[in-house]
């Protein structure tokens, strides 16, 4: 019995504890647990740039599938020029040259800096002579080689490059961005995790449609641009249209088994003899997946090393699992 009584105590006291502390309603319902990889659904105000990123990373279907789905049209009309873009970054930089530098080829950059002088230091250009950049849009014959001729959808003059939205300012106003203020409109216009480098020509065919009812031609990339999108829409509360959300979900599919491209990939270089001779060939290893990668402590990995396949390069610049 007086163990009873004992327990009756215990539990007499907890309950008086959680009535007195502030905050707490000991007969609430218990808090939503989310899993680790999930986040918690946003508040009615969202702080922009406290909202993870995950630019090209598979998306998350928890973020797709509580994209809300609207029924109205918004008051009004698209205003682009509200939408202030290319804000300097430095003194001499802007966004746009910015994501030029950042989607470039590995080592492929002629940059200049205020007094006209060659400069390996990004944050220091004030130029850009030249690069070689990728269409994520366009259908390629191959993977992407920086060593080789430009092949489809590669160029090396930064003057034939746009920039795009990939959630399109047009889309965004329509998804909910026309009732923003000007400030928060200009922050959405330069942010870099929803911009990307693409030919022009390329850049007007998707013009404002939205990822999803649109979808570019190399479906190598479905996967990223729809996570881009995806992610994009979760942080700012943006909505979609049923078409849309369903072109996403289909392209999102393919995170999971991303298809080939349109022909066979460049053969992987082979090891020299010596290094044959102290460590594992390419035929020797075999990684199952991403994961499988970074848990040996492999990643990134590269066209090349031991283990390499090309479903690791989900955007076909040789590096895998970043």
């Amino acid at each position: 019995m007086k163990a009873v009584r004992a327990g009756i105590a215990t539990a007499v006291a907890a309950m008086l504890l959680a009535a007195c502390t502030p905050g707490v309603n000991p007969s609430a319902e218990p808090a939503t647990s989310y899993p680790p990889a999930l986040v918690a659904p946003p508040a009615a105000s969202v702080d922009i740039e406290s909202q993870p990123s995950i630019t090209g990373a598979p998306a998350d279907t928890w973020q797709l599938a509580n994209l809300v789905v609207r029924t109205d049209e918004l008051p009004g009309r698209y205003d682009r020029d509200s939408y202030r873009h290319w804000d300097n970054v430095t003194a001499c930089q802007t966004v746009r040259q910015a994501v030029l530098i950042r989607d470039a080829g590995y080592g492929s950059l002629t940059l200049r800096d205020t007094e006209g002088r060659i400069t390996e230091d990004p944050s220091t250009a004030c130029d850009i002579g030249g690069g070689r950049w990728v269409d994520p849009y366009v259908l390629r014959d191959g993977y992407l080689d920086f060593n080789g001729e430009p092949r489809d959808g590669e160029w090396t003059n930064p003057a034939d490059a746009d920039v795009d939205h990939v959630v399109s300012l047009g889309d965004a106003d329509r998804s909910g961005a026309r009732t923003w203020a000007e400030d928060r409109k200009r922050d959405y216009a330069n942010d870099q995790a929803n911009l990307l480098t693409t030919l022009a020509a390329s850049n007007r065919s998707k013009s404002d449609r939205p990822v999803g009812e649109w979808r570019p031609q190399e479906t190598s990339q479905w996967c990223r641009i729809a996570s881009i999108a995806v992610d994009t829409k979760t942080r700012y509360q943006l909505t979609v249209t049923a078409g849309e959300k369903a072109g996403l979900t289909e392209m999102i599919a393919t995170c999971d088994d991303p298809p080939e491209p349109s022909q066979s990939p460049l053969p992987a270089p082979q090891p020299d003899d010596d290094a044959a001779l102290v460590g594992p060939s390419l035929a020797d290893v075999v990684y199952a997946s991403c994961n499988a990668v970074r848990a040996a402590g492999a990643a990134p990995i590269t066209a090349g090393d031991p283990g390499w396949d090309t479903k690791f390069d989900r955007d076909g610049n040789g590096v895998g699992c970043q």
